[in-house]
């Protein structure tokens, strides 16, 4: 069994869901809701998920209303972006570094999370860690605790990759990639046809 991290990981899942026609977290995947399978994967190596809700907030939160390590928190400005549900999260992180994952990505395998804390331990010159997927950034993505004040510095409109761009600019500290073998870490569920086998 591998160690478990000490680490939180952030799940924002506030959206519509208007590219997939129906709300994505109640979808059946694989016999289960989408959001329960993302969130048992993201617990197998992480001490608690922070999980941000928005939009129809109430059912995902009595869903996980008996998972002590769950914690929901509501984004009630989630119309502006995923972004700033990622920025309603953050002052919910009680531990020195986590991870920030999506919602719609049910097929990260749990030695990813792994990979990713030991190569952060061993870089102290970085403070933000990345798979790559035959050279495409995936997730999680793994951040030190001294990333929020960058988070919460941009505007709601705003993404990761200028969280990465202001916050190396700003402090000189590297954003670290690795390459990694599985396609779960780029397999995201946004339609219909993102179901199939």
């Amino acid at each position: 069994m591998k160690e478990s991290l000490n680490i939180d990981c952030l799940i924002p899942c506030a959206g519509l869901s208007e590219r997939m026609g129906s709300w994505k977290p109640m979808i059946d995947y694989r016999g289960r809701p989408l959001i329960v399978q993302v969130v048992e994967k993201a617990l197998s190596p992480c001490q608690r998920v922070i999980l941000v809700t928005g939009y129809r907030g109430e059912e995902l939160e009595e869903l996980f209303a008996l998972e002590s390590r769950v914690d929901c928190v509501r984004n009630r400005e989630y119309g502006r972006g995923m972004f700033s549900s990622i920025q309603r999260g953050v002052s919910s992180v009680r531990t020195p570094a986590f991870f920030v994952s999506l919602g719609d990505m049910p097929e990260i395998p749990a030695d990813i999370f792994q990979t990713l804390s030991k190569l952060l331990d061993e870089h102290p010159e970085a403070d933000i860690a990345r798979p790559l997927h035959h050279g495409r950034p995936g997730h999680p993505v793994l951040l030190r605790k001294t990333v929020v004040p960058t988070i919460l510095d941009l505007p709601a409109e705003s993404n990761m990759q200028e969280v990465f761009r202001r916050h190396q600019n700003s402090t000189g500290q590297r954003v670290i990639e690795i390459a990694v073998s599985s396609p779960g870490t780029i397999y995201d569920i946004d339609r219909r046809e993102d179901l199939a086998d």
